[in-house]
């Protein structure tokens, strides 16, 4: 093998490992880009479910109230509809 054969060969390599350097490097920020991504979505999909958490909880709490009101509201009548026949 001739000397400029081996050089071009040395060189042909080292610029397919710089390419596959630079390759490498691209595939790792698209990498990040990805990685970054899809954290954001799984940030947002936490947010979102939170919030929907909060907005059960408040309807939850809401109810307790109102059938809360309802069984006072109930048990007032039922009340008085009983100490109704005890008077003369």
């Amino acid at each position: 093998m001739a000397m400029s054969d081996r050089s071009d060969r040395a060189m042909s390599d080292h610029a397919t490992s710089d390419r596959a350097m630079s390759d490498r490097a691209m595939s790792d920020a698209d990498g990040r880009d990805v990685a970054e991504t899809l954290f954001e979505r799984t940030r947002e999909q936490i947010r979102d479910a939170m919030r929907l958490e909060e907005e059960r909880r408040a309807a939850l709490v809401k109810n307790l109230y109102r059938l809360r009101a309802l069984r006072l509201s109930r048990d007032r009548k039922r009340l008085r509809a009983e100490e109704a026949p005890q008077q003369p």
